[in-house]
């Protein structure tokens, strides 16, 4: 699964049609996991998406989570220009 394909789910998840007005993307080898924004408001609680590349499933990726901080940090930041 390419990185544009991850969006996408992401953006269904989340129930948003357009671009994000930030986006930060990481990968963990067999998963992307996919913070989005959708509001210049400052955002407190929210979550991102992990979506295996292999099937597509995807499921919420909740922060703070001890488990989720340690796939966080082994994971590689994707650069990404302007929302998405």
């Amino acid at each position: 699964m390419e990185l544009e394909q991850a969006l996408a789910i992401a953006k269904k998840v989340y129930g948003y049609e357009g671009d994000f007005l930030e986006v930060k993307a990481y990968d963990t080898g067999d998963c992307f996991i996919v913070f989005g924004k959708t509001s210049p408001e400052p955002v407190i609680g929210g979550y991102g998406i992990l979506i295996n590349k292999e099937t597509g499933m995807s499921e919420r990726f909740k922060l703070p989570s001890a488990k989720n901080f340690k796939i966080l940090e082994s994971a590689t930041e994707i650069k990404i220009n302007g929302g998405n």
